[in-house]
Parts: C-alpha cells; structure tokens; sequence
C-alpha cells in the first residue's frame, strides 16, 4: 500500500502543477454518499500539490452526519483547512429578477398575485427573507431554473390551475424532489380530504384503526431524510402546509381534490404516448379508439392524450369526427381538463362539413357523452371571448340551453357538490342593455332556471351535499364560503333554506 501511494506523490510531483479538485453542491447528496465523498477528500488531501475546493451547505452537513459521526461540526473542521462563508445574495434583487423575467410570460390575468407571491413593494429584507417563494431561492442559478419549469407547464396550464400553488409544487419538486415524489405517487396516502378539501394527514388525528391504517404522516416519513431541526425540513413544512393547510377550498387549487392530479403533470408525462402510437389508433372505428383511450386515461396517460390531440392535424371528414368526437370524450373522462376552449374552437371551425351538417354534428358531440362538465366549461369560454355566432353557427341563447341541459344531467346524476358548483357558474344569460353611447351593450346574467336547478339538487341530496359545503380555517373553526350562498342570492336565503330542511326533516 505504501508504494503505490509513494508511486502516486513521485507521478503527481512529476507534473509539477497544482491540481485543484472542486466539489460542488455536497449538500445535495444523500447522508451515505456525502460520507464517502468526504472519505475520498481525506484519503487524498495528503497527495502533494493536491487543492480541494467544496461548495456546500455548512447547516444541513452538519445535522445531516450528526447520526454517523461524533462531533459533526469538528469533524468538517478536520477535512476542511479553511472554511469561507459566502455572503449572502440579496433577496430584493433576486425578487426583481424573478419579477422581470417571470413576467414575460405570465398572463396579465395571474401577474398581480404573481407579484403578489413575490413581495413586490415589500422593503423589509426580512420580510422577503421569510417569503414563503423567495426563502427557496438562493442565487441567479434558482431562478432560472425554477422559471424554466414553471414556464414550461404554466404554458400548458394556464386557466386550470392556480398560480400561487403551481409556484409551490414546482419548488418542490425543483429543491425536494422525494418529496415531490412521495406525493405525486401516492398523494392519496399522506392527505386527507376534510369538507371537500385535501389536507395533510395528522398522524395525531382522532379517527378509527381502520382510517389510520391508509394513512401516513408525510413528515413523519420526510422525518428520516431531512433532520427536524433543519432548515430544509422546515422549508418543506411550510410549502406543503401553505398548500394544503390553508383552511379554505378554491376551484382550481391544489387542495381540491378534483383538480390535485394536474399539478402533478412532469410526473404523469412520464407515461408517454408517442405520435405514431396515436395515428395507428385513429385508423380505428371511433368505438375502437374510445376503448384504446379508455385504457390509456386509466393508465394516467390522459396528459399524453391531450397533448397530442391538441397538435394533430385533420384532413377529411372522417378524420374531423373523430378528432373532435376524441376530444371531447377526453374532456369527459379526465376531472384535469388541459385542452382549452381557443384550441377545441379551432378544430371545430375548420370543419370540412357544411354550416348546418357542423352544427348537428357538434350538438351530437355535446350530449353523446351524458353529463359532462367539460362541455359546460368549454361553452362558457366561447360565451367569455371568442366569436361565437359568425363562424360557430349557434346563437347565444341555444348555448345557453345545451349548457341548462348539461347541468340538469349533472344534479340527476349526483356528482360532487363541487362539480355540480363549478357547472352553476357556468350558465349565464346574456342580456343587452343600453350604452351611454346609444349602443347596445351585452351584460351576462345567472340565469334563473340554474339557480332552482341547483338548490333543487342540494335539497333532494342535503345529507351528502350539505357537509361538503362546509370548509375549516387554519384555527380548525368551521364556516362556509359567501360565494356558496348565490344561487340563494345571499345568506339570508340561504338561512331560510336551511330553516325549511329543518323543519320537514
């Protein structure tokens, strides 16, 4: 042993230069592997003319190899000559450019909670420090990084998702991938949902054997890769408990459970559908391709699905009916709908059948599928901003009665209370009203038949609606939302309502 490394001290003097070793992001490895580098270093530190230069996170090594080695703190000491602390980069630049370079391509619609999330006009550098997004990004290099995956699925998310928790799950997944992992994966054992909301399982909680026993504590389990007492463990408490601990159920976030599958979309792309894949089952009979889709939504590959469909181009009829008729029995079957309403139009107005055969065929389309939310949704975009009547072929109001029809086969079927929630607010009247200028000017209005329809619904199904309603803040006190009093037309309405079931149950 001695002359070998006697061999190597005579060959490293005959280069007679300096070599310098760097180790960067140390702190990035697991506790074994930064053991054995650490090792390394030691062994060969003693070699003439050898320089090593490590870059890594002085808190987390220390209570990392707390478990394996005695005196952590001296023992870095004993590896490292001589140890710098880099200062710090200021928080408020870092924030300017995830501002700047952010904005380019979030839509105006999400830039003011954007900046928002940022502490943009927040001057105390301790408050950005504490900043829930900004206490993740350490340097230039974070930034970038975590802009180029956000812009990559925002771009394919936009209107589905809500800004503030796709910040968060992509931090996660940027900084704490296992973790990012662990609730990908199985995100149905470390939460449970509680008046319709996914929140994070206690393993404290006063519930049966039977409950407990499909449940883990997810910082429990993070427990035994991230000390408690660690920096890292609690920048991940905070991210999961801001996304899931907040209290209160919006559409769209990550804590309901309709609609958590989506923020997870990097990992669900991971099962792919390749494009000639795709063209050899569109030569199928469309209830052959249905079957084909079937299996494939079951295997999550719903995202695969929708991607592909959004850049396949129609030729004949044939082709156009089925694209079409695909699309929308994706919409149907998946609750994550990425397919967006200027896309689905797009398809549809370049229709090679008449104006008349379109609209027949498109109104065979909406209903083919039964009650189906996406329909709503997708009619509710058209109503929002694109050029219905002229190229379309439906008038305002047919939409409006196929959008009625969709939401009466939803309280027939029972879906959830937020499903049937979410479709309400999709049917509106449009009235004209007169303009200042002596024009018209077109105002939306809830149409009063969805508002029976609806109350109708939660009266024949109160004992599984009503709980569902039922929402609880960060103090675990219960309340319900203002905006689920409107088909009632306020609290009071509501209250009578309430009163009423009391009385005949």
């Amino acid at each position: 042993m001695n002359n070998k490394r006697n061999e190597i001290n005579a060959a490293i003097k005959d280069i007679g230069k300096l070599i310098l070793v760097v180790i960067d992001d140390l702190d990035r490895l697991d506790k074994d592997e930064i053991i054995t580098v650490l090792k390394l270093i030691r062994n060969s530190a003693n070699f003439p003319n050898m320089v090593f230069v490590s870059a890594y996170d002085r808190e987390y090594l220390v209570e990392t190899l707390k478990e394996n080695v005695y005196k952590s703190n001296k023992y870095l000491e004993k590896i490292f000559q001589y140890q710098f602390k880099l200062p710090e980069y200021d928080k408020s630049k870092l924030r300017d450019l995830l501002s700047k370079e952010g904005e380019k391509f979030i839509d105006d619609s999400d830039k003011e909670k954007f900046c928002d999330l940022l502490g943009i006009n927040k001057l105390s550098l301790e408050i950005l420090k504490n900043n829930v997004i900004l206490s993740n990004i350490d340097n230039p290099r974070d930034v970038f990084r975590f802009l180029n995956s956000l812009k990559f699925i925002y771009q394919r998310l936009q209107g589905e998702i809500l800004i503030k928790d796709l910040m968060m799950i992509e931090l996660l997944r940027m900084k704490y991938y296992d973790v990012y992992e662990l609730l990908s994966k199985e995100h149905e054992k470390y939460l449970v949902s509680s008046g319709g909301t996914s929140q994070l399982w206690n393993k404290d909680s006063n519930v049966n054997d039977i409950i407990k026993e499909k449940h883990s504590d997810i910082f429990t389990t993070i427990g035994k890769r991230y000390t408690v007492e660690g920096k890292d463990f609690k920048k991940i408490k905070r991210l999961l408990e801001n996304m899931f601990n907040g209290g209160s159920r919006k559409v769209k976030a990550i804590n309901n459970p309709s609609y958590i599958d989506r923020y997870f979309y990097y990992s669900i792309l991971e099962f792919d559908i390749s494009k000639e894949e795709f063209k050899t089952v569109m030569k199928q009979n469309y209830n052959e391709i249905k079957q084909n889709m079937e299996v494939k939504l079951k295997n999550k590959k719903g995202h695969a699905l929708s991607d592909i469909l959004r850049i396949d181009k129609n030729r004949n009829e044939e082709e156009y009916k089925k694209i079409v008729r695909s699309i929308f029995y994706v919409g149907y079957k998946t609750e994550y709908i990425f397919l967006k309403d200027n896309f689905v139009y797009s398809v549809i107005i370049k229709s090679p059948l008449t104006p008349e055969e379109n609209k027949a065929f498109i109104y065979e389309v909406f209903v083919e599928n039964g009650a189906s939310e996406f329909v709503a949704k997708f009619i509710d975009g058209l109503l929002s901003g694109l050029p219905v009547t002229s190229k379309f072929n439906y008038t305002v109001e047919e939409l409006h009665d196929i959008t009625v029809i969709m939401f009466k086969l939803l309280c027939e079927n029972e879906k959830s209370f937020q499903a049937i929630y979410t479709s309400w607010e999709y049917i509106d009247s449009f009235e004209d009203v007169p303009n200042d200028n002596g024009s018209n000017l077109l105002v939306r209005k809830q149409k009063e038949i969805a508002d029976n329809l609806f109350i109708e619904c939660i009266r024949s199904n109160y004992k599984t609606m009503l709980p569902q309603l039922i929402n609880k803040d960060i103090d675990n006190r219960a309340f319900i939302s203002n905006t689920y009093f409107a088909p009632w037309n306020g609290k009071e309405a509501f209250k009578s309502f309430i009163d009423e079931l009391m009385t005949s149950n």
